[in-house]
């Protein structure tokens, strides 16, 4: 992978996650409600997204990662990760403009937006679990790289 493909995807995984939470952000906060799925997914798009962001950060001084350290994480892992990661947001985004935008004026959801919500429910649990596994791949990453080596002399 080149090394400006990593950079490039994280800002484009980041852009994404950005999107899907402002999306959701008024489900969300009509939280009363608001279907269980939604704020699941909303939550796992936000901590993807602070996952995201330290390895953006760790981008950013790619020198300060130990080679031992960095030599973990196989290439064709890392591709595989990112572009799992880019289906999944695209597919993630590409569903949310068949449901009804949230009212912003109103602090609840009308009864036909919760249906509309309820018929498209299997879909976003399915989308949640590949949300989870993502965050899990990235999280494992940063743990890698982040990690401090600490011996005992």
């Amino acid at each position: 992978m080149d090394p400006l493909t990593i950079p490039t995807s994280i800002f484009g995984l980041l852009k994404a996650t950005a999107q899907v939470a402002q999306y959701l952000a008024p489900y969300v906060a009509a939280a009363r409600d608001t279907p269980k799925i939604v704020t699941q997914v909303h939550s796992e798009v936000v901590y993807s997204r602070t996952i995201l962001l330290a390895l953006e950060g760790l981008t950013k001084n790619l020198a300060a990662i130990p080679v031992k350290r960095a030599a973990l994480i196989d290439v064709d892992q890392l591709v595989a990760v990112f572009t799992d990661g880019v289906l999944l947001f695209s597919e993630l985004e590409a569903s949310l403009p068949s449901l009804p935008p949230s009212e912003p004026a109103s602090p609840r959801i009308p009864l036909q937006t919760r249906l509309q919500w309820a018929s498209k429910e299997s879909a976003f649990v399915a989308l949640l679990a590949r949300l989870q596994s993502f965050k899990v791949s990235i999280s494992s990453m940063l743990i890698i790289l982040q990690r401090q080596v600490h011996h005992l002399d």
